[in-house]
């Protein structure tokens, strides 16, 4: 059995497809007691919306930047011969992926290439990079822009820092591991 579509949502809820399109994408215009049919009748038919549909419909796209150090080894290689990889699987979803190097050790010129980034042209951004208050409130700017941005295999400050906050990455807590390993140190003991 294929999976509902959205003629299929209009037709068990009893209304149009362009009502449902607005109840899907979270636009004003439609009674509660309407919205309220529509989201029982995704349950009750068990839609899963599928987003690389309306973003065809749309022709929405989404733009991502790693940004990664210019200097590196075997490792960096292979990660991003990973993302190479990743980007030919994404360009089915509507999704642009690149690489952009930068100068690890200089802060102020990642905050600067941070800076740059144009909403009109990159949704979100992926960072390898030394924790610095430079590129801290540069990717708080971004965030501020629209920009996304997350913290990516690197020794920045992990959710389990004390003070991380709600920052978001991608790979292993440095904070939390230390502390780990420190666990086991003075166990040793």
């Amino acid at each position: 059995m294929s999976r509902p579509t959205t003629k299929d949502l209009a037709r068990a809820a009893g209304v149009s497809l362009a009502t449902v399109d607005r109840v899907l994408n979270d636009r004003t215009g439609v009674r509660d007691d309407t919205v309220k049919r529509v989201t029982e009748a995704i349950e009750a038919i068990g839609f899963i919306r599928n987003l690389s549909a309306a973003n065809l419909a749309r022709s929405r796209s989404y733009r991502f930047v790693f940004l990664l150090p210019r200097s590196g080894d075997q490792f960096l290689n292979r990660v991003i011969a990973r993302i190479d990889e990743a980007s030919q699987a994404f360009t089915t979803e509507a999704t642009q992926v690149t690489v952009a190097r930068i100068e690890d050790e200089d802060p102020h010129q990642i905050a600067a290439t941070l800076g740059a980034l144009d909403p009109a042209t990159v949704d979100g951004v992926a960072i390898m990079a030394p924790e610095s208050p430079q590129v801290r409130d540069a990717k708080a700017r971004l965030s501020e822009r629209g920009i996304e941005a997350v913290a990516f295999l690197s020794g920045q400050i992990g959710s389990g820092h004390p003070t991380a906050g709600s920052e978001v990455f991608v790979g292993i807590d440095n904070y939390a591991a230390g502390a780990t390993a420190g666990l086991g140190i003075t166990d040793l003991r």
